[in-house]
C-alpha cells in the first residue's frame, strides 16, 4: 500500500512540476547522470587515464618514478581511487596526456548515440520550454538529438558547457577531481533571464560540487520553483527516478510528438562520395560535401538572409537541387533549420499552413515547384517572414527580375576545374564506374576522359554522363532489364510518368493504376493491379541502379536517365515492349489531366530523333492527339503555359503537320494574342512561327500582315526582359515584311517610333552577376538590320556591360557573337570608319539576288542612323582596357575558344588599333599550350597549328599585329606543318619557305566557300615566287579531284579566276586531276549544277571538255542539254 501511494505522490509531483514548467519555462542544470546509460561515469574513467598515460612516455616514466612502482599504467593506478589522484595530475601536467585524455573521449562520444532523454530535452528546446541548458558533461549528445530532429544546431546562447565540450579536445576541460566551475557566460545567462521567474530543472546532477551550489544553484533555489529528478533526490521539488523516465513525462506532456504531415527536417549530418553524382543520380542534402558548390548558391542565401525568399531556375541537369541544399546549408550554419516536401512537386494550401506554424526561423527548400499549381506556389511566397524563409526550385524562371537562374555554361566549368583539382580522388571513381579509364597506353586516362566531357557536355548531368561512361552503363542495365518484360515495362511507365510530371515521379498506387491501364493483360489481368509483379519489377530495376524511390514517390535516378530509356524501350520490339511503350505516350498525350508544359516535357523525347519521325510516328501522334494539342493550346492561360503550349504545337509538325483549316484557326488566335504578348511567351511564338512559315504560309502571312510595327516595338519596350532577348530578336525577325516587299523601310519607320527608349533601356540594364553580353548581341545585330536607331539605344544601354565582359574574359565574351561578323554588325564595324580599319578586298562573287535593288535602297536610307551606330560603337570599343582583355585568354584551355576568332574578325574590321593592341599582349606561351591541347587531342591530319590559325589571321591585319604574328611563325616554322592556308595570303613568304623545304600548305577547300580565296592564295604565292606556286598548285591534286567531281552550288564562286590562274602556271596539274575523276559520281552532280547553276559551273565542264577521255565526254554530254 505504501509503494501505491509513493507512486501515486509521485505522479502528483510530476504533474506539478509540468505545471511549473508549462508556467515559466525550464533553466536546466544536467550531470552525469543523463548520460549515464552510455558514457563512464567518474568510476568509469581510470581506462582513459591508463591510456593517456600509456601513449606519452614522459608521463609514464614520471607515474613510475612518484609511485615508485614499475608495470604499466593500468597495473600502476589499477581502478584505486588512492593512486588515480596522480594519474590525474599526470595529465593536467603533461599536455600530450590532456590532448589524448580528451582525444580518447571524443572518440567515445563519437561512438555512442544520444539516449531518449537527449531527444527529450531537444523537443522542449524546439517548444521553448527549455530556454537554458548548463551541461556539467563533456559529451555532445545533446547536440546532436536536436540537430537529428531538427537539422539545426542548439540555439546560439542555450547550451552552456563549464568543464568542457568534447566538440571542442583542444581546450583545457575540468577533470574530475578539481573543482566545480560556473562560468562568466552561465552567470550571464542567468541574469539575462532574471526578468522574471523561471523553474530551475536539475537533471542527474548530485550537487556534490560546492562552487556549483553555492554559486548557481541556491541563488536560483531561493527565487524560482526547483525541480530535481534523480534515484535518490531529496529536498524541494525532489522527484524520484531517472532522468529518462521523467523528461519523457515532460516532453509527452508539453511537447507531444506532432509529425509533420506534408515536411520533413533536412540535416548535413550525413555524407556521402562523389560516386552519386558521378552515377548522375538526383542529388540530395548528402551530397553538398562531396560536390562544389555553384556561384549561385552564395547569392541565393544571401537573399534569402535579407528577403526571406528567393527563386533558383534551371534547366534538367543543371544542379539545381544541390545548389538549392548548398544555400539551405548556409543558412542552416547561420542557425536556420531546414525542410522539405515529403514528396518533391506535390503540395498544397495544407502544406503552406503546416510551413506557417513551424517554430523558426525555418527554410522551406520547395524543389520541382513546377509542378506545384500556382496558387499553391503564390501562398508559399507570401508566407515569408521574419522566421519562415522560401526557397522555389523549378525548371521554369519562376520570378521575371529576381530568379536566380543556373547557366549550364558555368556551371560545367565548375566542376571542371574541382573534378581537375581533386583528379586524386576523382580517377578511381572514374575506373570504377567504367573500366576504360585508366592510365594505360589502351585506355582513356582520367584526364582525357576529363578532357572529352569539357568539351562535348553543355550541362553539368552530361559532364558527369561523358565522364564516367555513362552511355555504355545506362545500355547495358537497359539490356538487362529488357530481358525481364515486366521490369521494362514498368521502367517505362515511371520514366513517362516522371516526364509528364516534370521529374515529380509518381507514388507506387500510381504506377500499378497506370501498369494495370497500359499493360492489363500482364499487370491487371483481372482488373485489379498485380502489385506482386510490379514490386519484383522495381526491386530488378533498383538493383540496376535505374531507379529510386524517395519520400514516397518512384522516379528514374535521373531525368537524362528516364528521357535515354524512353527512347531507347520504344524501339524494342520483342515481346511488344515498344508498341507498349508507344501507346502508353500517345495516352498521355491525349490526356486531358496531364498539364501542357508535361506533354512537351514528353514529347521532346521523341520528336528529334528519326526512328520516331519516319517509322513510328502515328503511333505516337496521330490526327486524334494533333487535334487535342491544338484544343490544349487554344485553351491555355496566357503567360508561361500559353508559350510552352505553342511550343508543344510547333515540335508536334515535326511528327505530324497540322491541317490547314487548324493553321488558319490557331493563326486568329494569335494575332488577337500578340498585342499582349508577355516574356514568358515569346520563345513560344518565335518557334511557332517559325513552324507556321515553314508549313502554313498563308497562315503565317495572315499574321505577319496583321502585326503592327508599333505594336511590336510598344511590347519589346514594356515586356522585353534580359533573359527572353534573344526570343525578342527572333520574333521581331519573323514578323518584319523582308527586302522583297519593299515595305521595309515604312515598317522600319513604324517600328522606331513604336519604341520607349526608357522602358527599353530600363530593363536592358535589369542585369545582375549572372548576366552576359551573349543575351542581347543577336539583338543589337537583328535591330542594326531594320532599325538602326533602335539598335543604339540597346547598344548603349548594354555598351559597360560589353566592355566589362570583354576585360575580364575575352573569350567568354565572345559567346554567341557570330551574329556580328555575318550579319549587319559587320556592315555597322566597316562604316565606322576608323583610320586603321581592316581593308581587304573581297575575294568570293556573290551571286546576285532578287532582292538586291530592295536592300540597298533599305541600306541607302538607313545609312546615316548605321553610321551614328558605327560611331557609337567604336568609340564604346576604343575605351575598352585590350591589354587586360588579352592577358585574361591566359587561363583559357582550347575549348573555351569557340567565336573568339569571330570576335577578333570583327574587332579587325572595326580597327585593327585594337587588335594590335590585343596581339602585342598576347602570351606565346599561352598559344603553345593551345597548340600543345590540339596535339593532344589528335587533330585532324596532325596539324594542331590549325587551332589557332584563325586567331593568328584575325590578329595580323595591323601593323604591330602583323609583326607579332610573323614572329611567332618564324620562331616556330620548322614545327607548323602544313602552313596554314588562313595565313597564305597574308605571309605568301613564309608559305613559300615551306614549299621550298618540301612541307606542306595546307589548301583551302572550296567546299562551301567557293574558289575565290583558294585563287587569291595562290595568287599571292605566284606573284613571288612562281616556281613555289607550281609545286603548291601539285600539292593540291588530292583537294582538286573530290571538288570538282562533286561542286555544290555555294562552292563555285570564283572557280573560273582558279583554272585561269591554275592553268597559266601548269595546265598538266588539271588535267591530272581531271582525269581522276569519278564520272559515275560526277555525272549527276554535274547535270543537277548545270540545271541551277549554269553560269557557274560552265567554266569547269568547259575546262574539263578540252581533255581527252570519259571526263571530257561527260561534260561534253551535259553542256549539250538545254
Amino acid at each position: 500500500m505504501a509503494r501505491a501511494t509513493s507512486a501515486v505522490q509521485r505522479d502528483v509531483e510530476l504533474a506539478h512540476a509540468v505545471g511549473m514548467v508549462r508556467s515559466f519555462g525550464a533553466f536546466v542544470v544536467v550531470g552525469a547522470g543523463l548520460s549515464a546509460g552510455g558514457y563512464p561515469m567518474t568510476a568509469q574513467l581510470p581506462p582513459l587515464i591508463w591510456q593517456a598515460i600509456e601513449d606519452v612516455p614522459d608521463a609514464l616514466a614520471e607515474l613510475r618514478a612518484r609511485t615508485s612502482a614499475t608495470g604499466s599504467a593500468k597495473e600502476i593506478l589499477s581502478s584505486d581511487s588512492t593512486a588515480l589522484h596522480v594519474g590525474w595530475e599526470l595529465i593536467r601536467e603533461f599536455p600530450s596526456a590532456r590532448l589524448s585524455f580528451q582525444s580518447a573521449f571524443v572518440a567515445l562520444d563519437a561512438d555512442r548515440e544520444p539516449s531518449s532523454a537527449h531527444f527529450d530535452i531537444a523537443r522542449l528546446v524546439n517548444t521553448g520550454h527549455v530556454e537554458a541548458v548548463v551541461s556539467y558533461n563533456w559529451d555532445t549528445c545533446l547536440e546532436r538529438a536536436h540537430e537529428r530532429m531538427y537539422g539545426v544546431g542548439l540555439p546560439a546562447g542555450l547550451l552552456h558547457k563549464p568543464h568542457g565540450d568534447a566538440a571542442h579536445p583542444e581546450g583545457n576541460w575540468v577533470l574530475p577531481d578539481e573543482d566545480g566551475q560556473v562560468s562568466a557566460g552561465v552567470l550571464d545567462r542567468v541574469t539575462e533571464l532574471s526578468d522574471r521567474p523561471r523553474t530551475l530543472m536539475v537533471l542527474g546532477y548530485s550537487g556534490s560540487d560546492a562552487t556549483v551550489v553555492e554559486s548557481l544553484l541556491a541563488p536560483m533555489e531561493e527565487r524560482w520553483p526547483v525541480v530535481r529528478v534523480g534515484p535518490s533526490a531529496t529536498g524541494d521539488g525532489a522527484i524520484v527516478g531517472t532522468a529518462d523516465w521523467a523528461l519523457a513525462a515532460f516532453a509527452t506532456a508539453l511537447a507531444p510528438v506532432d509529425p509533420l504531415r506534408g515536411w520533413k527536417y533536412v540535416t548535413f549530418l550525413r555524407s556521402r562520395n562523389f560516386l552519386a553524382a558521378l552515377r548522375g543520380e538526383r542529388l540530395r542534402p548528402t551530397d553538398v560535401d562531396a560536390c562544389p558548390e555553384l556561384p549561385a548558391a552564395p547569392r541565393l542565401a544571401e537573399r534569402l538572409l535579407a528577403s526571406r525568399f528567393a527563386t533558383l531556375s534551371g534547366s534538367s541537369g543543371t544542379g539545381k537541387s544541390v545548389t538549392a541544399f548548398h544555400a539551405a546549408r548556409r543558412l542552416n550554419r547561420e542557425g536556420w533549420k531546414v525542410v522539405e516536401l515529403k514528396q518533391a512537386g506535390v503540395a498544397s494550401t495544407v502544406d503552406v499552413e503546416e510551413f506557417r506554424r513551424l517554430k523558426g526561423p525555418v527554410l522551406a527548400v520547395i524543389d520541382d515547384a513546377q509542378a506545384i499549381e500556382r496558387g499553391v506556389v503564390a501562398d508559399f511566397e507570401s508566407s515569408a517572414d521574419d522566421t519562415h524563409a522560401v526557397l522555389l526550385v523549378s525548371t521554369e524562371r519562376l520570378e521575371t527580375r529576381d530568379d536566380e537562374t543556373l547557366l549550364a555554361a558555368q556551371a560545367v566549368r565548375v566542376l571542371d576545374q574541382y573534378c581537375r583539382a581533386n583528379i586524386d580522388m576523382v580517377a578511381p571513381l572514374l575506373t570504377q564506374l567504367d573500366d576504360r579509364v585508366r592510365w594505360s597506353v589502351f585506355s582513356d586516362t582520367p584526364e582525357q576522359r576529363l578532357d572529352l566531357a569539357a568539351r562535348t557536355a553543355t550541362e553539368p548531368w552530361l559532364y558527369m554522363f561523358v565522364a564516367s561512361g555513362g552511355e555504355r552503363r545506362i545500355v547495358g542495365a537497359l539490356d538487362r532489364a529488357v530481358e525481364d518484360v515486366d521490369a521494362a515495362l514498368v521502367l517505362a511507365f515511371i520514366c513517362t510518368a516522371q516526364m509528364t510530371s516534370r521529374d515529380a515521379g509518381l507514388t507506387r498506387e500510381e504506377l500499378a493504376s497506370v501498369a494495370a491501364k497500359q499493360a492489363s493483360a500482364r499487370f491487371g489481368p483481372e482488373g485489379a493491379p498485380q502489385v506482386d509483379r510490379i514490386d519484383r519489377a522495381l526491386l530488378l530495376l533498383t538493383n540496376e541502379k535505374l531507379i529510386r524511390e524517395h519520400d514516397g514517390r518512384v522516379r528514374a535516378a535521373h531525368i537524362r536517365i528516364a528521357e535515354r530509356a524512353l527512347q531507347n524501350l520504344g524501339q524494342r520490339e520483342a515481346d511488344g515492349i515498344g508498341a507498349t511503350v508507344r501507346a502508353g505516350v500517345r495516352a498521355a498525350l491525349l490526356d486531358n489531366q496531364v498539364e501542357v508544359a508535361g506533354k512537351f516535357w514528353l514529347f521532346r523525347v521523341f520528336d528529334r530523333m528519326d526512328a520516331y519521325r519516319y517509322r513510328w510516328a502515328t503511333s505516337i501522334l496521330d490526327q486524334e492527339v494533333s487535334e487535342s494539342l491544338l484544343r490544349q493550346c487554344l485553351a491555355a492561360t496566357p503567360g508561361s503555359d500559353r508559350g510552352v503550349a505553342l511550343n508543344l504545337l510547333w515540335a508536334s509538325e515535326w511528327l505530324l503537320k497540322l491541317p490547314e483549316p487548324a493553321a488558319d484557326e490557331l493563326a486568329s488566335s494569335i494575332i488577337q494574342w500578340l498585342p499582349y504578348v508577355a516574356a514568358e511567351e515569346v520563345n513560344g511564338y518565335r518557334w511557332m512561327l517559325s513552324g507556321l512559315r515553314s508549313n502554313h504560309e498563308a497562315a503565317y502571312e495572315r499574321i505577319r500582315g496583321a502585326a503592327a510595327a508599333r505594336m511590336i516595338a510598344k511590347r519589346l519596350s514594356v515586356a522585353g526582359t534580359r533573359w527572353s532577348a534573344m526570343d525578342w530578336t527572333h520574333l521581331i525577325q519573323e514578323l518584319c515584311p523582308d527586302w522583297r516587299s519593299g515595305n521595309l523601310l515604312a515598317w522600319s519607320d513604324e517600328f522606331e517610333s513604336g519604341v520607349d527608349p526608357d522602358a527599353l533601356t530600363r530593363w536592358l540594364s535589369e542585369r545582375d552577376s549572372r548576366s552576359h553580353p551573349f543575351e542581347v548581341y543577336d539583338l543589337i545585330d537583328a535591330l542594326a538590320s531594320i532599325a538602326p536607331r533602335t539598335a543604339r539605344t540597346v547598344f548603349e544601354a548594354c555598351a559597360g556591360e560589353i566592355r566589362d565582359a570583354m576585360e575580364h574574359d575575352l573569350a567568354d565574351a565572345a559567346s554567341n557573337f557570330s551574329d556580328w561578323i555575318f550579319g549587319t554588325m559587320i556592315l555597322v564595324a566597316i562604316l565606322a570608319d576608323a583610320p586603321s580599319a581592316r581593308d581587304d578586298d573581297d575575294d568570293d562573287e556573290r551571286e546576285p539576288h532578287e532582292s538586291d535593288a530592295a536592300r540597298t535602297a533599305f541600306m541607302e536610307a538607313t545609312e546615316p542612323a548605321l553610321r551614328e551606330l558605327a560611331a557609337t560603337v567604336l568609340a564604346e570599343m576604343e575605351a575598352v582596357d585590350w591589354t587586360a582583355a588579352a592577358l585574361s585568354l591566359e587561363r583559357k584551355k582550347k575549348y573555351q575558344l569557340h567565336n573568339l576568332d569571330l570576335l577578333l574578325a570583327w574587332l579587325s574590321y572595326l580597327s585593327t588599333d585594337i587588335t594590335d593592341e590585343i596581339a602585342s599582349n598576347l602570351s606565346t606561351d599561352w598559344l603553345l599550350r593551345v597548340v600543345e591541347e590540339a596535339r593532344e587531342e589528335g587533330w585532324p591530319e596532325g596539324r594542331p597549328f590549325g587551332a589557332i590559325e584563325h586567331l593568328l589571321h584575325h590578329l595580323s591585319w595591323g601593323e604591330r599585329g602583323n609583326g607579332v604574328v610573323r614572329g611567332f611563325l618564324e620562331e616556330h616554322e620548322k614545327d607548323i606543318e602544313p602552313f596554314p592556308s588562313a595565313l597564305v595570303r597574308q605571309y605568301p613568304d613564309l608559305a613559300i619557305r615551306s614549299i621550298r623545304r618540301g612541307a606542306r600548305v595546307e589548301t583551302h577547300a572550296p567546299a562551301g566557300s567557293g574558289w575565290g580565296t583558294l585563287a587569291a592564295d595562290l595568287g599571292a604565292i605566284a606573284g613571288i615566287d612562281r616556281d613555289a606556286a607550281i609545286q603548291w598548285l601539285s600539292q593540291m591534286h588530292g583537294d582538286l579531284v573530290p571538288a570538282i567531281t562533286k561542286p555544290q552550288n555555294h562552292d563555285l564562286a570564283g572557280i573560273a579566276r582558279f583554272i585561269a590562274l591554275a592553268d597559266d602556271l601548269d595546265a598538266a596539274v588539271l588535267d591530272a586531276a581531271i582525269n581522276q575523276i569519278d564520272t559515275a559520281a560526277a555525272a549527276d552532280v554535274w547535270t543537277s549544277r548545270w540545271a541551277d547553276a549554269r553560269a557557274r559551273v560552265q567554266p569547269l565542264l568547259e575546262r574539263v571538255s578540252k581533255t581527252s577521255g570519259d571526263a571530257a565526254g561527260l561534260a561534253l554530254s551535259v553542256t549539250s542539254q538545254e
